[in-house]
């Protein structure tokens, strides 16, 4: 109970203008495990307002630390209308290449 507590104080975080207090909250959500996180770390892709998106990568990283029952957020999530979500959702979730790109954006190891 006290974790789901922690995870819903810091899932607003992620809509923080400031990008580093995002990051921050996404990294931190990621090693909370909580699968309900998966949502949300990947809309914040998508930039709102004047705050900008948070980094694939981090999205990435951060819903590849989750619990493994995130398939059906990342299957929602490869329709949203942010490019940049669905790219999110589009790359390996799990094992040792997760959200890491070499040049030109190809995920490592292809």
């Amino acid at each position: 109970m006290q974790e789901h507590d922690a995870v819903r104080r810091v899932l607003p975080l992620l809509q923080d203008p400031s990008p580093d207090v995002a990051l921050t909250a996404a990294r931190a959500l990621g090693m909370m495990g909580d699968p309900v996180a998966a949502t949300p770390i990947l809309a914040a892709v998508a930039p709102a307002g004047s705050r900008p998106g948070l980094p694939v990568w981090i999205a990435v990283e951060s819903v590849a630390s989750l619990d493994t029952a995130t398939t059906p957020e990342v299957c929602t999530a490869v329709s949203h209308p942010s490019p940049d979500v669905r790219t999110a959702a589009a790359r390996p979730h799990h094992g040792p290449s997760a959200g890491r790109t070499r040049a030109g954006g190809r995920p490592a190891g292809s």
